[in-house]
């Protein structure tokens, strides 16, 4: 088990090296300078949070997938049943709901919207 999560958060930082080394290669600088520029806060946007946002869900992705091959994550519930692939079907019920309510509503809205601006307001 920890020889899958060690492979699993090695695969990921061998991902994040050749993310940043396309991304210094493509501004024409060098990593260090890259990454020297995105965390000083310069350009208005957090790109310190963003960034350490990314490594996070990226280690912790590749931890989980090192080991779903053999292990469940998650755990299991009373009855034997994976709770990781569980929260992934549940997760698909919830954009099925969202889309379907987003398609209902969206032409009452568009409608008002409309309504509002040319009566404006």
């Amino acid at each position: 088990m920890v020889l899958g999560a060690g492979a699993g958060l090695l695969a990921t930082l061998a991902v994040l090296g050749a993310l940043c080394a396309w991304v210094a290669w493509r501004h024409g600088r060098t990593v260090s300078g890259v990454a020297h520029a995105a965390w000083s806060g310069h350009g208005g946007l957090p790109w310190k949070v963003a960034a350490l946002t990314f490594i996070a869900l990226a280690v912790l992705t590749g931890v989980c997938t090192a080991l779903s091959a053999g292990y469940h994550v998650l755990g299991t519930d009373q009855t034997g049943n994976d709770v990781l692939y569980q929260a992934l079907k549940s997760v698909r019920t919830a954009f099925v709901i969202g889309t379907l309510t987003t398609l209902t509503t969206l032409p009452l809205a568009v409608g008002l919207g409309i309504a509002a601006g040319y009566w404006r307001g």
